[in-house]
């Protein structure tokens, strides 16, 4: 069935659908509100979504600002965008959720994610509350979360592809216990939690993979500048 698509929902782009393809390619999509995905919002029971080439800036949500993805069972890439300036009470530029079927792939790759905003929690790049998320080869700067993640946000995770803690290092490296995405190859610098996790915060329900990143010059007021999970 074609999930029930919430009121108030993509203000610049919306798709929803049982199954099928879609692509959403060299677009501006700029100055936009809505509660959920300010520029782009996907709600996909199945199938297969590619967000590539476009200009998400300067918009607003509760959730995702720039970009807002709930995928049940398949895929969804999103692939060289500019996302950029955005504002979110959670992910200031995207909110990925994948569905609870256990089936479902997002990949974020090669994308620049800059200066958006969480304003009330988590994730002011990307914010991961659920499902399977692939986080490569991007560039995340300059975002910032009044709570949790400056860069990325991971929670509620349901895979274990770290299968043991990292001490707690200092407030400008590390403080791990697990996460829920592979984030690898990407340059995170910049950002900054007013709480944890100034780079990257995986919450401890979650694990995460984090290979081969340039993770520098982030900050967070009590622990992780880098990483705090």
């Amino acid at each position: 069935p074609t999930p029930p698509v919430p009121p108030g929902s993509g203000s610049g782009i919306s798709v929803s659908g049982s199954s099928g393809t879609a692509t959403i390619q060299n677009n501006v999509v700029t100055n936009n509100a809505a509660i959920y995905g300010g520029g782009i919002y996907l709600y996909i029971s199945s199938g297969a979504v590619t967000v590539q080439d476009n200009v998400v800036a300067n918009n607003s949500a509760s959730s995702g600002g720039g970009v807002y993805v709930y995928i049940y069972s398949g895929t969804a890439t999103i692939r060289g965008n500019t996302v950029a300036t955005n504002t979110a009470s959670a992910g200031g530029g995207m909110a990925l959720y994948g569905g609870y079927a256990g089936t479902s792939v997002i990949a974020v790759v090669s994308n620049t994610i800059s200066a958006n905003t969480s304003s009330s929690y988590c994730g002011g790049g990307i914010y991961i509350p659920a499902g399977t998320a692939s986080i490569v080869s991007n560039t995340i700067t300059g975002n910032n979360a009044s709570w949790y993640g400056g860069g990325i946000c991971v929670s509620d995770g349901k895979s274990d592809q770290l299968n043991h803690p990292v001490a707690y290092a200092d407030t400008d490296n590390a403080y791990v216990y697990g996460g829920n995405a592979t984030i690898t190859g990407n340059t995170i610098s910049g950002n900054n939690a007013n709480s944890y996790g100034g780079g990257i915060f995986v919450s401890y329900y979650s694990v995460a993979s984090v290979i081969s990143n340039t993770i520098s010059g982030n900050s967070a007021s009590y622990l992780g500048g880098g990483i705090c999970a």
